[in-house]
């Protein structure tokens, strides 16, 4: 029957799981684009996939699941909705919100040190180094603090 072929296409599952994303149905969402990249590997828009997944998976703080995602889109150069700045961005914003501060920091300073980033970007960029730049130095005057 059509409906059961309808589940079995991946394009139709790709735009079902985008519908599930923009009304914030991540369990859905989350359901349908695994099936896309399971159906067909090679997915002509399988970096909006990951981008997608990734994003999801951010929110629910799967941020290991995020970051395999992440990478995955970043791996793929065809066109998304996100530059390959933005995405290494995120990428970054996962590892301050797990903890690991160097390592987003030098995310965060080798997006500012291309050309190529928008000024929104820029901003952004900015504005999560300062933030880091605070709450680690406030952490640092706590433990000091502690150890008094």
């Amino acid at each position: 029957s059509i409906q059961s072929a309808l589940w079995k296409t991946a394009s139709f599952l790709y735009g079902l799981g985008l519908v599930y994303f923009h009304y914030n149905a991540f369990q859905w969402a989350t359901k349908a684009l695994q099936q896309v990249l399971y159906i067909d590997p090679g997915f002509s828009r399988k970096n909006e996939v990951h981008i997608r997944l990734a994003i999801m998976f951010k929110n629910k703080n799967d941020f290991d699941a995020a970051l395999k995602h992440f990478h995955l889109a970043l791996m793929d150069t065809s066109p998304s909705s996100l530059s390959p700045l933005e995405i290494r961005f995120h990428i970054g914003h996962l590892y301050e919100l797990q903890g690991n501060f160097y390592i987003a920091k030098d995310i965060y300073e080798s997006i500012l040190s291309t050309d190529s980033s928008t000024i929104k970007l820029r901003a952004s960029t900015l504005r999560q180094l300062g933030w880091l730049y605070h709450s680690s130095i406030s952490q640092a005057m706590d433990i000091h603090r502690i150890q008094k």
